[in-house]
């Protein structure tokens, strides 16, 4: 359940937890799907069930990982032990450390669903660089 607040998210309150224990699922989830989709070069759709779970699981991630950029500028940080609340503050610290990253990652995807998926398979494992983070 999302707070209704105008406040940023507590970087460690419970709603923020629950979201990255999430991306630590969908993670794994790629890290163990994409691997075996480009051994046996599956390719998404819904011809079988393997590629409707790539399928699923792509548009789930893609889903979640644009929910989390915003998230992500809506989370409060720490700097030099103070709680910083501040919008634009926050984007100023996302900005210098996982903005960049986080944006480039998205690309992929976007990019991917934008090409009818015309893409390499080693295109589609990038997504796993997520484990980056």
């Amino acid at each position: 359940c999302v707070p209704m607040t105008s406040e940023p998210f507590h970087p460690h309150g419970a709603f923020r937890i629950c979201w990255d224990l999430s991306a630590m699922v969908l993670i794994f989830g790629d890290t163990v799907l994409l691997p075996l989709a480009l051994a046996w070069d599956v390719s998404m759709g819904v011809d079988n069930l393997f590629s409707s779970v790539l399928l699923c699981s792509f548009w789930l991630s893609l889903t979640f990982w644009t929910l989390d950029l915003l998230i992500n500028l809506n989370t409060a940080v720490y700097r030099k032990g103070a709680l910083v609340v501040s919008r634009s503050r926050i984007l100023l610290s996302y900005a210098k450390g996982w903005l960049l990253f986080d944006c480039l990652l998205l690309s992929f995807d976007v990019v991917y669903v934008s090409s009818q998926s015309a893409v390499s398979g080693e295109f589609r494992l990038l997504r796993v660089t997520r484990i980056l983070r």
